[in-house]
């Protein structure tokens, strides 16, 4: 191989790899936060997170914003769109340790949910 040649696929390595990495550069991170809002100054949030780190977060024009309300079992329809939130027990069943009723436009599909912690699990179901 001459050195032109070797010089050249070096390029053209260096240029690929650049370019892919440009290509992942521009895919947005989706994270997922779960804790306390400290201050809102306009579409500026300051997050207190579970971990007690505090997260600044600018609101996109069309964020999906959601809140979490207190319900009972009465508030199960036939029907409803549920998610539930389970921790292992020694015997292998799961103990429910969150319910959670969803919007019918929150229907299958919207993405994960939110942790509860590192070892729960969560399933939806229509109910």
């Amino acid at each position: 191989m001459t050195l032109m040649t070797r010089r050249m696929a070096g390029a053209s390595g260096f240029a690929f790899f650049f370019a892919a990495s440009m290509i992942d550069a521009q895919e947005p991170q989706t994270i997922r936060i779960r804790g306390t809002i400290e201050n809102i100054d306009g579409p500026k949030l300051a997050i207190k997170a579970r971990d007690g780190s505090t997260i600044q977060v600018k609101l996109g024009d069309n964020a999906r914003i959601t809140a979490m309300v207190k319900a009972t079992v009465a508030d199960i329809k036939q029907g409803s769109f549920i998610g539930v939130t389970a921790m292992p027990q020694p015997d292998g069943s799961q103990k429910a340790i969150g319910l959670h009723i969803f919007m019918d436009a929150q229907r299958r599909g919207s993405g994960p949910l939110y942790s509860l912690g590192p070892r729960a699990r969560q399933h939806d179901d229509q109910r």
